[in-house]
């Protein structure tokens, strides 16, 4: 559903866009798990959760000019769905 939003019509687009905000989340979770005993987790909280935040706002800025013929409210959207994946992985 969210997907059809950012113009995805078909079943294989839908299938592509969700590969794509989900294959960040595999090396970012490889790279917690090293950061982890490097940084701590509450290092890695304070610096993961402000990215977190800035991709909500991000989101909602697509969604507000996501009416419009616009390719880069589509592209917005998607980056900020992988960066947010990443970020969520990283403060973890």
């Amino acid at each position: 559903m969210l997907f059809q939003r950012f113009g995805f019509g078909d079943n294989s687009a839908s299938l592509l866009a969700t590969m794509l905000a989900y294959v960040p989340k595999i090396p970012s979770l490889l790279l917690t798990m090293f950061l982890m005993d490097r940084m701590g987790r509450r290092r890695l909280l304070q610096t993961f959760v402000p990215i977190m935040a800035l991709c909500h706002f991000g989101l909602a800025g697509a969604f507000s000019f996501m009416g419009d013929s616009l390719a880069w409210p589509r592209l917005l959207a998607m980056a900020s769905i992988c960066t947010y994946g990443s970020a969520f992985s990283f403060s973890l």
